[in-house]
């Protein structure tokens, strides 16, 4: 009988393995299920975006095209628009670079003979006071100089 228990007991512990073992393939086999799932999935949406773009992307590059090609047209005309100011400008100048200088020149020159006049204006005027100061030192010193002679005569009569 101890044999029979012990080919039972073995039985058991060998069904319980099997169990063990069935269980851990059924976790494997659904891992298995979902990564494939995942997978396979993901290959659809790839094969998904790929369709999606085999049908827009000829149309995005000439998108892209006519923009570029819009932005290089308004670039050119914008160089040509400031080129052309610039020559207007080169030309402008050039027609008119010697009359500025001479109207300049002009102005300069009436204003130094303005300065001129005015220095000769108020030269004058300074030597008339310059005049009149100096006729009154001279006065005033006669005026001395006669008091101090008349205090001569009358200290001397004294």
């Amino acid at each position: 009988m101890a044999e029979s228990q012990s080919r039972y007991g073995i039985i058991e512990e060998l069904n319980n393995r099997k169990i063990n073992v069935k269980e851990s393939l059924a976790n494997i086999e659904r891992e298995t299920d979902n990564k494939v799932y995942e997978t396979e999935k993901k290959l659809e949406q790839l094969r998904q975006q790929v369709l999606l773009r085999e049908g827009g992307y000829e149309r995005e590059y000439l998108d892209w095209k006519r923009q570029t090609e819009t932005k290089l047209k308004l670039m050119e005309s914008d160089f040509q628009r400031a080129k052309d100011s610039i020559l207007l400008e080169l030309n402008e100048m050039k027609n008119k670079y010697r009359t500025d200088f001479k109207a300049w020149k002009e102005d300069y020159e009436r204003n130094g003979k303005s300065m001129s006049e005015d220095l000769v204006r108020y030269k004058e005027v300074q030597g008339r006071k310059i005049q009149e100061k100096k006729e009154i030192i001279s006065e005033i010193e006669r005026s001395i100089a006669d008091l101090k002679e008349v205090s001569k005569e009358s200290t001397k009569d004294k």
